[in-house]
């Protein structure tokens, strides 16, 4: 008897489970459904769009998108120029008016103010009353913000290389001007530079 009692409670507890995973067997059903139709209610869209091939670009419109792409360069690389220009053209006036250190805050960098008070005396500025600006350049566009102009007087044979930075003047470089050797090197591989730039 203990045996018929031991099977029988054996097959209810198989039924049991069974009978229990049959009750949990709906409710994930539903929650898989309902997961399936919310993604396709969600995404569907997407799936089932009629997917048509883009008309191609006409050369006309290409032609437009590279003029104006053109047009934009030219507006940009202009107003860097004039950027640039800007405050070595006022260096150039308050030097010949010379009213060179009044103006020094408002057009060179401040870390470089001290160097051109300091040297306020040297012959360089009192050649470079009457130069012009000969060439603006841009050695590492994209890298840096440092842009360059030579300036030239031909009366007195002489050349400069001003660097501006964010619309100041944070360089110069010219022969006597620097005295360090880095300073000179700096000044010889412009020059190459710009040699180079011509050719």
């Amino acid at each position: 008897m203990n045996e018929g009692n031991h099977q029988g409670s054996e097959k209810k507890k198989k039924t049991n489970r069974s009978g229990k995973y049959k009750a949990y067997k709906w409710p994930a059903i539903i929650m898989i459904t309902g997961l399936i139709l919310s993604f396709f209610y969600k995404y569907g869209d997407m799936i089932f769009e009629d997917k048509t091939v883009p008309e191609a670009v006409t050369p006309e419109i290409q032609e437009s998108i590279r003029e104006t792409q053109e047009a934009f360069a030219q507006e940009r690389e202009a107003s860097m120029v004039e950027e640039t220009i800007q405050p070595v053209e006022l260096f150039l006036q308050r030097l010949a008016e010379h009213e060179l250190e009044a103006a020094l805050s408002q057009i060179v960098e401040p870390s470089y103010q001290s160097i051109i008070r300091e040297n306020l005396d040297h012959p360089l500025f009192e050649q470079l009353i009457g130069a012009e600006i000969a060439e603006v350049f841009y050695p590492h566009r994209g890298l840096s913000l440092v842009a360059y102009c030579l300036l030239v007087n031909e009366e007195t044979d002489v050349q400069a290389i001003v660097g501006v930075e964010l619309g100041q003047i944070a360089y110069i470089y010219a022969d006597d001007w620097n005295e360090s050797q880095e300073d000179i090197e700096k000044y010889e591989s412009l020059l190459e530079e710009i040699k180079h730039n011509e050719d």
